[in-house]
């Protein structure tokens, strides 16, 4: 049974390992406006995060066939009980660590997406005769709330 759930994890790292080289050309995708590259990687992203899903279930399905609930605590934890060798346990940090490197880099490349639409936003709406008021101010998200606009710069 250990050999299964390391066999799992393995696989999932392979997978995470594949998705922070999908997400990094994403971010170069992003930097090169390169919209038929960043259709390709939304594509494969959406893919992938659907194996990773299922290989999640795996997981806590075969770490539950171990033993292992919640009112034991933390799964290292448990991994480290369960394994003297504590291969289980490096490879649990191992993907635990991948995940999030993934997780990092998809909030960036969600944040230059942002940065992106509010930059076209704003320049169709000087193209429209609409520019923001000076009481314009950013929350939390470093999104632009109080979106009024004055009235038309020129008519056509």
């Amino acid at each position: 049974m250990h050999r299964d759930f390391l066999n799992q994890l393995s696989e999932e790292i392979k997978l995470t390992k594949t998705m922070i080289s999908i997400l990094e050309q994403e971010s170069n995708a992003l930097a090169n406006s390169d919209t038929a590259k960043i259709n390709e990687t939304s594509q494969q992203k959406r893919m992938l995060l659907t194996e990773l899903e299922t290989c999640a279930r795996k997981r806590l399905q075969l770490v539950t066939n171990m033993g292992y609930r919640r009112e034991l605590g933390s799964v290292g934890r448990f991994l480290s009980q369960k394994d003297p060798s504590q291969a289980l346990l490096q490879s649990w940090d191992s993907l635990n660590r991948q995940l999030q490197l993934c997780n990092d880099k998809n909030q960036i490349n969600g944040r230059i997406i942002s940065l992106s639409q509010r930059k076209t936003e704003m320049a169709l709406n000087v193209l429209r005769g609409q520019l923001p008021q000076s009481n314009s101010a950013y929350n939390h998200m470093g999104k632009m709330t109080h979106n009024r606009y004055s009235s038309a710069v020129g008519s056509v």
